[in-house]
């Protein structure tokens, strides 16, 4: 049976009964809007929970039964003005956390049918997991329907509980086993189908509070809970304080305390990092490394993440890697995302290049399969340069791809590259431009100066100086000195820009001292001409010596006619025959034909006043 999950943009009204209104209203229209293309970022919130629970038709015969999804494939799923997503039921209270947080990540709303609720993105700011106030029921078996055996509904149960049929007989032993704990209703009720199916007599027992049976605020709620001593109650009244408008940094920390004195482990954990980042309370890594043990020893993963990144920086501890290793390992094991990229991260440091590359391959593949876009992006390195893995470009390509969904930079930039080049993906000059421009908003220099370059030639976009100089600028000021000295000849010009000589000197030079070649010949000419700044003869022969040493050809070309006719410089027959040459073995044509004018060997030196040096010959081949 399929669980439907809605998914809509925001902003849908505030009042649920109005906003399922809207949703009504658009999928009324769905049959009208079929011919328009799906909206990008149903196609972006596609690709994220694919990445973790893979597309129905990606599936080989053998795995179906991993399946998450209903229907596939799933992209097709992604419309205009909504996505509908089916779920298998048994699934769903592990897909449903992860669709609406990644959803909410996107600024989408997920409408649940099954259990009327609504699930809107939440305020920016720092966020805590906690349970919702709603009605939770547990689900306990009373006993054994008449017809079955206790062996034979162990028999059929022990695949349902992953369980062997010895264990389920000592379950069934016990008075009224709580088998299901803190679902809904809805979510309860199919269990319990199931297991009458199986031969059991069943029973729900409440496991939580019911709002409107109350006619309570989930405030007051949980206040009353928290202050009869429920550490749940305490710990979620805390987050509420927390995330209100006007944030109570005093009560938040006195109700997370309370929690934390009982044993709350993620109210320890929420203490751990308030003490550490000294927001509202003095900095106090003692005091924070103790909450952080105490909920880690409780096996809470987020703080054995945290006592292993202590332990890896040296913060409030003595740094120390094979500590960092086994916390990390211990939240690695449970699932934790960042533990497991930081594992391989760490198994590449540690054991070198090619030994730790398995290693690390395995945490990568374990953190991106979660959605961990720099494990992913790491994965498509790996997979691009052929490191622990055959190269493979199209694959590199398409990690990249799923962690540049995500807005990682360094991807975006990765795969932009690749279809510029046509490498693992076909050669797009448009989707090159596309993906260098997300990362270049993030500041990724080298994307900002790739984008600016394309708006130069016009490759993927409309030719643009306007647009080239700005992202060249924005690159410059990042101390690129290659966008310094492209700006420079902007300002010089004055295409794309006012014309401002004097501002393009400064560029040339920023970029020259950084050892620019370009930029250290259009300075030695700007000082040679007494453009945009004085003449100066020596600071022209300088940068302009500079520049033919670093192969510039027109400044070889240059300096090699003035020691040819001594015009600055006294003539010199063996550094003109020797720049001439270097430009002309470049290629220059009129080094070339100065050379080629040379013809007498003879007449040349008595043009010159001085010698030709051995083998000169060689630069006309």
């Amino acid at each position: 049976m399929s669980y439907r999950v809605c998914i809509v943009k925001a902003p849908v009204p505030e009042d649920d009964e109005k906003a399922w209104a809207h949703l009504d209203a658009i999928l009324e229209r769905r049959d009208d809007e079929s011919c328009l293309p799906p909206d990008p970022h149903f196609l972006t919130l596609i690709e994220r929970l694919t990445a973790r629970f893979p597309c129905i038709c990606e599936l080989p015969d053998d795995r179906e039964d991993e399946a998450m999804w209903s229907d596939g494939p799933l992209r097709n799923n992604a419309e205009c003005s909504v996505t509908v997503l089916g779920l298998l039921s048994e699934r769903v209270d592990e897909g449903m956390p992860f669709i609406v947080e990644t959803a909410n990540a996107l600024g989408l709303v997920v409408f649940d049918e099954q259990q009327s609720g609504v699930y809107r993105p939440a305020p920016s700011g720092p966020r805590y997991a906690r349970k919702r106030v709603t009605e939770l029921v547990k689900v306990a078996i009373k006993g054994i329907r008449e017809g079955f055996t206790k062996e034979q509904a162990a028999h059929l149960l022990a695949p349902l509980f992953k369980r062997t049929e010895d264990e389920v007989m000592r379950l069934l032993a016990m008075a009224s086993p709580v088998v299901k704990s803190g679902v809904s209703r809805a979510v309860a009720q199919k269990y319990v189908d199931a297991l009458e199916r199986c031969g059991c007599v069943c029973t729900l027992l409440d496991d939580g509070i019911e709002v409107a049976l109350l006619g309570e605020t989930p405030v007051e709620q949980c206040r009353k809970l928290a202050e009869a001593g429920d550490s749940q109650a305490q710990f979620d009244l805390g987050c509420m304080y927390f995330d209100s408008g006007e944030r109570d940094w005093k009560q938040a920390l006195a109700w997370w305390r309370k929690a934390a004195e009982q044993g709350h482990a993620a109210a320890q954990s929420n203490l751990a990092w308030v003490y550490h980042a000294g927001e509202a309370v003095p900095q106090d890594l003692v005091q924070s490394l103790a909450w952080a043990r105490q909920a880690a020893d409780l096996g809470l993963a987020g703080a054995q993440f945290f006592l292993g990144e202590r332990y890896e920086k040296g913060e409030g501890v003595d740094k120390d890697e094979q500590q960092a290793v086994a916390w990390y390992r211990k939240a690695a094991d449970q699932g934790h995302a960042e533990a497991q990229f930081r594992l391989g991260v760490l198994a590449l440091d540690a054991w070198g290049a090619s030994s730790g590359e398995s290693e690390a391959l395995l945490w990568f593949r374990k953190a991106a399969a979660q959605g961990h876009a720099p494990a992913q992006h790491n994965l498509g390195v790996m997979f691009e340069r052929g490191r622990g893995i055959p190269a493979d470009a199209a694959c590199a390509a398409r990690w990249y791809r799923r962690a540049a969904l995500q807005g990682y930079a360094g991807s975006q930039y990765n795969l932009a590259v690749m279809h510029s080049e046509g490498r693992g993906v076909a050669q797009d000059f448009r989707e090159a431009a596309e993906w260098y421009r997300p990362a270049a908003e993030q500041g990724h220099a080298n994307a900002q100066f790739n984008l600016a370059h394309a708006y130069r030639m016009g490759e993927g976009v409309p030719q643009d100086d306007v647009l080239a100089a700005h992202w060249f600028s924005r690159c410059a000021e990042q101390g690129d000195a290659e966008a310094q000295a492209a700006l420079g000849g902007y300002f010089f010009s004055g295409q794309g820009v006012a014309q401002d000589q004097e501002r393009a000197g400064a560029l040339f030079w920023k970029a020259a001292t950084a050892g620019h070649a370009g930029a250290q010949f259009a300075l030695g000419m700007m000082c040679e001409n007494g453009t945009g700044r004085p003449k100066e003869p020596a600071e022209a022969l300088k940068w302009l010596s500079q520049a033919a040493e670093q192969g510039h050809v027109e400044a070889q070309y240059l300096l090699g006619l003035k020691y040819f006719t001594g015009l600055g410089v006294p003539r010199n027959a063996g550094k003109a025959f020797d720049l001439l040459g270097r430009a002309a073995a470049q290629g220059h044509e009129e080094a070339r034909a100065q050379m080629a004018s040379f013809n007498d060997v003879q007449s040349g030196l008595d043009m010159l006043d001085g010698k030709a040096p051995s083998g000169w010959k060689k630069w006309l081949h």
